[in-house]
């Protein structure tokens, strides 16, 4: 298994490690998001965590340009995951642990508080370098996060950015030279004591509301019956 979920008092840390470059697969997107449901009945904040060196690199590309079904339900399954991030009943704080790109990035945008690693490591939306289109959902997300004067070179050219460059131009809060891991737990457990987390999930809903608008704009009424609860 690639995700795990541990907690440790009130915050739960889900780790997603597939031992090589943590490619998101249908299988990796699915046990994110059953970790997700298991974990916001339960936990007062949660911290995101990829392995050493890699966050993550996206969505798997093999099975991406061999489109059909699978392509699709890889897509589908890329942004159940995301919309889950976005959702999430309690602060979440993530670890960017090294590269992130493609989807992976967007999981970034998508949590409250994103700590880096420093080092050698590329952050960013690949998708027009690779042949995708941006999708929408990420260019809303990048609108409300990205630094405006980054929004357009970020989302239009693929422009990758080391984790100092990544957080001038809003993809990260902060980067650390010591454990992302560590530091994003601590942070969790502070946001998990001071926030009140009946108004943040009422806050929650709103600020999220237009992501998940922008999912039905582009996926359409069948996305949202298949999706469910």
């Amino acid at each position: 298994m690639s995700v795990i979920l541990s907690t440790s008092g009130a915050v739960h840390l889900l780790t997603v490690d597939d031992g090589h470059r943590n490619t998101i697969s249908v299988e990796v997107a699915r046990e994110m998001v059953d970790a997700l449901r298991s974990a916001q009945d339960h936990a007062q904040a949660l911290v995101l965590a990829g392995r050493p060196d890699f966050y993550s690199e996206g969505l798997d590309q093999e099975v991406f340009r061999a489109g059909g079904q699978p392509a699709s339900d890889l897509l589908h399954g890329a942004t159940e995951l995301i919309l889950r991030l976005v959702e999430f009943p309690r602060p979440v704080v993530t670890a960017c642990t090294g590269t992130a790109v493609g989807a992976a990035s967007i999981c970034l945008l998508a949590c409250d508080y994103r700590i880096g690693a420093a080092g050698d490591y590329k952050i960013g939306m690949d998708y027009v370098a690779v042949g995708m289109e941006v999708p929408e959902l990420a260019i809303e997300l990048a609108r409300s996060r990205l630094s405006p004067r980054y929004m357009t070179l970020a989302c239009n050219t693929a422009q990758l950015y080391s984790p100092g460059e990544a957080v001038e131009a809003g993809f990260l809060d902060a980067v650390t030279t010591g454990d992302p891991v560590a530091q994003a737990c601590r942070v969790a457990e502070d946001l998990a004591e001071r926030v009140d987390m009946r108004a943040f999930e009422a806050t929650r809903s709103i600020t999220c509301r237009g992501f998940t608008d922008a999912i039905i704009r582009s996926a359409g009424d069948l996305w949202r019956m298949q999706r469910g609860s």
